[in-house]
């Protein structure tokens, strides 16, 4: 059996190269019964039925399948007399999403397509009656698998189980002239590279070539697009090797690098250290943080909400990724300190105690050849001191308790709060009623 994978990920479907179809049927049944009855409704019919694409890939790597691509002959006027519910999704590309049982599938009619002009959508599609072109205009040879899901009948025209299973690790290939498939849709560049990472795989010659050459494209694809599989890829199994992809066929400037390195602002060497750090955390926010890291320590917040709002990444994605840039300028306590631990916590927030740590802690590491991931773990000094007052929603009185301790409202409040936050921040047992109330009037009375 090919290496590179481990047995009990593949053994059930592939035998030397070889597919069990029986294996898939039971697969997708188990997780998807509405594609069995919808295979059958067109076959009854006269009309084919394949599930294609991602989802057989994946299948075959036992890695988890949410969602199952259909294709047909089918058109979609014929779709939609054959089921009750259906939903024109992509009508004038041939795709109907069919409803059944509270989940939508979304079935293609077999296509050829035409020229892109935009880098994304084809100016005319030709709906066919032969799956072996629509398979052909697909991306990579292991998203052009289909399998009729009622005879069994698998096609691998382009030999994507030889480039999943038959090396050392899978091998990401295009369809045909990579220039052409990289051309149809300039976000293959970067699916490519998402792909790699996501399979542990490496990116073939040719293809990587094309990407290369090609890589200005980029620029014609909606940032919506580009964050999404930027996202994928940071979030994967090796994003060490589709970061250094990306920036090595000149996408550097999708997180602002570009522009820094040529005012030589940033050396190669300091980005280079940030990509090869991802691969020492599993926390996403702490690997996008790290992307921002080769800026300059007052700048990288400032790069980072940059790069976000290119992007039109979500308020609450900017929000946070920028506060976690922001406090990575400040030091790390001392874990000696109770109360500078409870002082940063109370700076950094709880939900993101555990993302800065790691974060100033690989960067202040990234020198270091090798370093144990526990060194990057929340330490228990700090874990003591979570469950402290940290804000002054914590405190043990609030602003009806001091206006029936004579303490009108009013401007002051914002200092006695402060004064009040202080003490017990500095030591936890200030934080009782009188206590606290005792050093409001002090503060209100000075």
């Amino acid at each position: 059996m090919p290496s590179g994978l481990p047995i009990n990920h593949h053994e059930l479907f592939v035998y030397t190269k070889k597919v069990n179809s029986n294996k898939l049927i039971a697969a997708i049944e188990d997780k998807a019964p509405q594609i069995i009855k919808i295979a059958h409704i067109l076959k009854d019919y006269g009309f084919l039925c394949y599930v294609v694409g991602g989802s057989i890939r994946d299948l075959l790597l036992g890695r988890p399948v949410s969602d199952f691509d259909l294709a047909s002959d089918a058109e979609p006027h014929e779709v939609q007399a054959l089921f009750r519910r259906t939903i024109a999704t992509g009508i004038e590309h041939g795709t109907i999403t069919i409803r059944m049982q509270g989940r939508s599938f979304e079935i293609t009619t077999f296509r050829t397509d035409g020229d892109y002009a935009d880098a994304r959508h084809p100016e005319s599609v030709a709906f066919v009656r032969n799956i072996d072109e629509d398979l052909a205009r697909r991306d990579f040879t292991i998203n052009a698998f289909a399998l009729d899901p009622i005879s069994g009948e698998f096609l691998d025209l382009f030999g994507g189980i030889s480039d999943l299973f038959g090396h050392e690790k899978p091998i990401i290939r295009a369809i045909g002239k990579p220039e052409e498939r990289f051309a149809e849709d300039a976000l293959r560049i970067m699916r490519a590279a998402r792909f790699a990472a996501q399979l542990g795989g490496s990116i073939e010659a040719e293809t990587l070539e094309a990407m290369h050459s090609l890589a200005s494209s980029v620029s014609r694809v909606s940032v919506e697009r580009i964050f999404v599989e930027l996202s994928k890829l940071i979030a994967s199994k090796d994003p060490i090797y589709g970061m250094q992809c990306l920036y090595d066929i000149g996408l550097a400037s999708l997180w602002g690098f570009a522009t820094a390195t040529e005012a030589s602002q940033i050396s190669p060497e300091t980005i280079q250290r940030a990509i090869e750090l991802l691969a020492k955390t599993d926390d996403v926010r702490v690997r996008w943080a790290l992307m921002f890291m080769p800026f300059d320590s007052s700048e990288r917040a400032t790069a980072a909400l940059a790069c976000a709002k290119q992007l039109k990444t979500s308020k609450a994605f900017r929000v946070e990724l920028v506060h976690i840039l922001s406090c990575a300028e400040q030091s790390l306590p001392a874990l000696s300190d109770p109360s500078a631990i409870r002082h940063w916590l109370a700076q950094v927030g709880r939900a993101h105690a555990k993302s800065l740590w790691a974060l100033q802690c690989l960067w202040s590491d990234a020198h270091v050849e090798k370093a144990a991931e526990e060194a990057y773990e929340l330490p228990a000094e700090i874990h003591a001191e979570l469950d402290a007052p940290l804000s002054i929603a914590e405190l043990a009185i609030g602003g009806a308790e001091l206006k029936a301790a004579a303490i009108p409202a009013g401007p002051h409040m914002k200092a006695i709060f402060a004064e009040m936050l202080e003490a017990v921040l500095t030591d936890p047992m200030h934080n009782k009623p009188e206590e606290l109330i005792a050093l409001a009037k002090a503060c209100y009375n000075r």
